[in-house]
């Protein structure tokens, strides 16, 4: 998808550091809302915190470590594609299910929290190379984005490009909004 919120066909590239695991080289998401200056002011205002944080004994934090807020994701699915070929078939599937991705979505935004750091993997935290924020759905978009999630990674499974178990790591929490 694109940052406007509106699919796209494009399909982000990166590099396995660890050779023993799966070498993944392609992953699907969607977009956070970077069209909200409150949520790119909280961002900010975190990465400012982190940057000037007096308790780091000894370390020192590279600004450049920080992904930019345009850049900000929910990864939904990692895939391993091999060849030019693979690639193209995955930008295929992302033009096919498209439009039932809008639906699916009731062409309307969905509402996540992010909430706490975690690492990826096992990774303990002084050799983590990504950090991440899990996130938490809001009771309303819990159905939308999950249904969203699984219409992508089903297109996914169906050209073949990855296993249906794919669902069973989506990486979601509920949480109780009266509390």
């Amino acid at each position: 998808m694109s940052s406007s919120g509106e699919p796209s066909s494009s399909v982000g590239a990166i590099r396995s550091p660890n050779p023993k695991k799966k070498d993944f080289t392609h992953f699907i998401s969607l977009p956070l809302g970077i069209h909200h200056p409150e949520f790119v002011n909280k961002l900010n205002k975190f990465r400012k915190s982190i940057l000037e944080w007096k308790n780091l004994t000894g370390m020192r934090i590279d600004p450049s470590l920080f992904t930019k807020p345009r850049s900000l994701h929910f990864t939904v699915l990692m895939l391993e594609l091999s060849n030019d070929d693979d690639v193209a078939k995955a930008e295929k599937v992302l033009q096919d299910v498209s439009s039932k991705l809008m639906e699916t979505l009731k062409n309307r935004p969905v509402s996540i929290r992010l909430r706490g750091l975690k690492c990826m993997g096992d990774t303990p935290l002084n050799r983590a190379r990504v950090v991440y924020a899990p996130p938490v759905v809001d009771s309303g978009s819990e159905e939308r984005l999950l249904s969203a999630c699984h219409v992508i990674i089903d297109a996914f499974a169906e050209a073949g490009l990855v296993d249906k178990d794919a669902k069973d790591r989506l990486n979601l929490k509920r949480e109780n909004l009266d509390h």
